[in-house]
């Protein structure tokens, strides 16, 4: 119960304080081959709460993300907070997973406008 209050009190929040929010602009690339995990943001090889808190990070602090396609969890081309959204919902609600390559790593099928993923987890 306490985890569904939880995740509601982060959608909503979401929804209220994003919606005049600028997303986070990323430009070039889109066309590496690089291997990756969708979802996994902070690049450590396992998608779980902390590659939300990496993805909010770096939209509320600037903080670096070695691969953009990674962070994108909603495979949507861009980055926002809907991306952290559908992390935590995906691991605390069971809704749907990531898009593919996910859980393990592979390129992105979907070509898209981010930038160039320099992930060093699944090398």
């Amino acid at each position: 119960m306490m985890r569904r209050i939880s995740f509601l009190y982060l959608a909503l929040f979401s929804m209220l304080f994003t919606a005049n929010m600028p997303m986070q602009e990323v430009t070039a690339g889109g066309t590496s081959a690089q291997n990756f995990i969708r979802g996994d943001a902070n690049d450590d090889e396992v998608v779980n709460l902390a590659d939300g808190i990496k993805i909010l990070s770096y939209l509320f602090l600037s903080e670096a993300i070695n691969c953009p396609d990674a962070a994108d969890a909603n495979d949507d081309g861009q980055i926002d907070v809907t991306d952290a959204v559908a992390l935590f919902s995906y691991q605390f609600t069971g809704s749907l997973p990531p898009a593919a390559p996910f859980p393990n790593c592979g390129v992105d099928p979907v070509g898209d406008t981010l930038a160039d993923c320099n992930a060093n987890s699944c090398i």
